[in-house]
Protein backbone atom coordinates (compact mmCIF):
# COMPACT_ATOMS: atom_id res chain seq x y z
CA UNK A 1 0.00 0.00 0.00
CA UNK A 2 1.21 3.27 -1.07
CA UNK A 3 1.00 5.97 2.16
CA UNK A 4 2.43 8.88 0.10
CA UNK A 5 2.65 10.54 -2.90
CA UNK A 6 5.81 12.50 -1.95
CA UNK A 7 9.07 11.00 -3.80
CA UNK A 8 12.45 11.90 -5.39
CA UNK A 9 14.83 10.18 -7.39
CA UNK A 10 17.84 11.05 -9.32
CA UNK A 11 20.60 9.27 -11.52
CA UNK A 12 23.25 10.46 -13.61
CA UNK A 13 25.16 8.21 -16.28
CA UNK A 14 28.39 9.14 -17.94
CA UNK A 15 27.69 8.69 -21.84
CA UNK A 16 30.36 8.99 -24.80
CA UNK A 17 29.99 13.10 -24.97
CA UNK A 18 29.07 13.69 -21.79
CA UNK A 19 26.87 13.22 -18.29
CA UNK A 20 23.12 12.58 -18.60
CA UNK A 21 21.17 13.45 -15.42
CA UNK A 22 17.87 12.62 -14.17
CA UNK A 23 15.91 13.77 -11.92
CA UNK A 24 12.33 12.98 -10.83
CA UNK A 25 10.12 14.62 -8.25
CA UNK A 26 6.21 13.96 -6.79
CA UNK A 27 4.26 15.75 -4.61
CA UNK A 28 0.68 14.49 -3.09
CA UNK A 29 -1.90 16.35 -5.98
CA UNK A 30 -5.45 15.97 -6.75
CA UNK A 31 -4.84 15.40 -9.93
CA UNK A 32 -2.22 14.21 -12.58
CA UNK A 33 0.07 17.18 -13.29
CA UNK A 34 3.18 16.30 -15.37
CA UNK A 35 6.19 18.81 -15.98
CA UNK A 36 9.24 17.68 -18.10
CA UNK A 37 11.93 19.73 -18.37
CA UNK A 38 14.25 18.50 -21.17
CA UNK A 39 17.09 19.65 -23.20
CA UNK A 40 15.59 20.32 -27.05
CA UNK A 41 17.57 17.76 -28.43
CA UNK A 42 15.17 15.13 -26.87
CA UNK A 43 12.03 16.92 -26.49
CA UNK A 44 10.37 14.91 -29.22
CA UNK A 45 10.70 12.04 -26.27
CA UNK A 46 7.87 13.60 -23.97
CA UNK A 47 4.85 12.53 -25.17
CA UNK A 48 5.99 8.92 -25.06
CA UNK A 49 7.12 9.81 -21.45
CA UNK A 50 3.47 11.16 -20.46
CA UNK A 51 2.67 8.33 -22.22
CA UNK A 52 4.36 5.73 -19.78
CA UNK A 53 3.84 7.76 -16.47
CA UNK A 54 0.35 8.41 -17.00
CA UNK A 55 0.03 4.99 -17.53
CA UNK A 56 1.21 4.01 -13.68
CA UNK A 57 -0.29 6.86 -11.99
CA UNK A 58 -3.56 8.60 -11.70
CA UNK A 59 -2.43 11.74 -9.53
CA UNK A 60 -0.05 13.60 -8.47
CA UNK A 61 2.11 16.58 -9.55
CA UNK A 62 5.32 14.69 -10.85
CA UNK A 63 8.19 16.98 -12.51
CA UNK A 64 11.29 15.03 -14.61
CA UNK A 65 14.15 17.01 -15.33
CA UNK A 66 17.10 15.58 -17.80
CA UNK A 67 19.91 17.80 -18.10
CA UNK A 68 22.93 16.46 -20.61
CA UNK A 69 25.88 18.14 -19.20
CA UNK A 70 28.50 17.78 -21.52
CA UNK A 71 31.28 17.65 -19.06
CA UNK A 72 34.56 15.53 -20.42
CA UNK A 73 36.59 14.47 -17.20
CA UNK A 74 40.10 12.49 -18.05
CA UNK A 75 43.79 11.79 -17.16
CA UNK A 76 46.81 12.82 -18.92
CA UNK A 77 49.46 11.63 -16.82
CA UNK A 78 50.92 11.40 -13.99
CA UNK A 79 53.65 12.97 -11.53
CA UNK A 80 56.54 10.72 -13.26
CA UNK A 81 55.66 11.85 -16.92
CA UNK A 82 57.68 14.71 -18.72
CA UNK A 83 56.67 17.38 -20.03
CA UNK A 84 56.73 16.26 -23.58
CA UNK A 85 54.89 13.36 -22.79
CA UNK A 86 51.96 15.26 -20.85
CA UNK A 87 52.19 17.88 -23.68
CA UNK A 88 51.53 14.78 -26.46
CA UNK A 89 49.12 13.32 -23.97
CA UNK A 90 47.42 16.70 -23.63
CA UNK A 91 47.10 16.94 -27.30
CA UNK A 92 45.85 13.37 -27.82
CA UNK A 93 42.92 14.00 -25.74
CA UNK A 94 42.03 17.57 -26.60
CA UNK A 95 42.10 15.89 -29.97
CA UNK A 96 39.62 13.37 -29.28
CA UNK A 97 37.18 15.68 -27.83
CA UNK A 98 37.06 18.22 -30.75
CA UNK A 99 36.51 14.59 -33.26
CA UNK A 100 33.65 13.76 -31.39
CA UNK A 101 31.75 16.68 -31.95
CA UNK A 102 29.03 15.55 -33.81
CA UNK A 103 28.45 17.31 -37.53
CA UNK A 104 24.95 19.00 -36.28
CA UNK A 105 26.68 20.78 -33.36
CA UNK A 106 26.38 24.41 -33.99
CA UNK A 107 28.73 26.93 -32.54
CA UNK A 108 31.87 27.12 -30.06
CA UNK A 109 32.02 23.26 -28.92
CA UNK A 110 35.02 23.21 -26.61
CA UNK A 111 33.87 26.15 -23.91
CA UNK A 112 36.17 26.12 -21.34
CA UNK A 113 39.18 23.48 -20.09
CA UNK A 114 41.11 23.14 -16.84
CA UNK A 115 43.94 21.06 -15.61
CA UNK A 116 44.99 20.03 -11.90
CA UNK A 117 46.70 17.39 -9.90
CA UNK A 118 44.41 15.31 -7.89
CA UNK A 119 44.23 17.42 -5.17
CA UNK A 120 45.04 20.70 -5.57
CA UNK A 121 43.15 23.71 -7.57
CA UNK A 122 42.64 23.83 -10.95
CA UNK A 123 43.84 26.14 -13.68
CA UNK A 124 41.68 27.14 -16.69
CA UNK A 125 43.38 26.67 -20.00
CA UNK A 126 42.87 29.38 -22.90
CA UNK A 127 40.33 27.00 -25.39
CA UNK A 128 41.81 29.22 -28.51
CA UNK A 129 45.25 27.80 -28.32
CA UNK A 130 44.13 24.45 -27.51
CA UNK A 131 42.00 24.28 -30.78
CA UNK A 132 45.25 25.43 -32.44
CA UNK A 133 47.27 23.00 -30.87
CA UNK A 134 44.47 19.62 -32.35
Amino acid sequence: MIYSMTGYAALSEELALGTLSVEIRSVNHRYLDLTFRLPDEYRSFEPGLREIVAARLTRGKVECRVEKAGIVHGRVGKKSFSVEQLEANTKAFIDAVLRAKPPTAKGKYLRSAYVSTSMSPSVRLDTGSLEALA
